[in-house]
């Protein structure tokens, strides 16, 4: 069985809607005891951004051990927007990143009643963003390295339906290098 977006809370990653979904772990292990069948949840990479960060524990530890994808001049994380509205997205070439991102699925997991996952279906793993480029202006740098391509595929804005490519990754690239391996990451 796969779960599409509108099982979450809000539509924030590791979480499950309390009022429509309360009983999704018992049903999942229903259709898995019963019926041999998996369970494959979808998950967005982007965390939702909210201003109570205290009820979003993937924004919360995603905050405190700065897993995010940094702003070009500064190390808040950068804004995109997904499904949630704003969000983050999480910085794999982090050290840390993969062990948080496991993390956030054992809480999820003991959260709602040790719920059996089988897989997961990463959706908008591009890193995709419903902004083109920048979804809070300010966070452009001044000099960004969007005007500064060499040569661009299929003579397209790089930043369309992407995040901003001056991003900045842990291991000092910038996301205008590092863009397409975000799914393998």
């Amino acid at each position: 069985m796969w779960a599409d977006i509108d099982y979450m809370d809000d539509y924030k990653v590791f979480t499950i809607s309390q009022s429509r979904y309360k009983d999704l772990p018992s049903k999942v292990h229903k259709i898995r005891s019963e019926y041999n069948m998996t369970f494959v949840p979808i998950m967005d990479a982007g965390v939702a951004v909210r201003k109570d960060i205290d009820t979003i524990p993937a924004l919360k530890t995603g905050l405190e051990r700065k897993v995010f994808i940094k702003q070009a001049e500064s190390d808040d994380p950068l804004t995109a927007g997904v499904w949630c509205g704003n969000a983050y997205f999480p910085d794999f070439y982090k050290a840390d990143t993969n062990q948080w991102w496991s993390d956030m699925f054992d809480h999820m997991v003991s959260t709602y009643d040790n719920l059996e996952v089988d897989g997961v279906w990463l959706d908008m793993n591009e890193a995709t963003n419903f902004c083109d480029g920048y979804c809070i202006e300010e966070e452009r740098p001044k000099s960004s390295l969007r005007n500064k391509a060499f040569y661009v595929p299929g003579q397209r804005d790089l930043e369309s339906e992407s995040l901003g490519v001056d991003g900045r990754h842990d291991n000092g690239f910038s996301e205008y290098d590092a863009h397409n391996t975000f799914s393998l990451m």
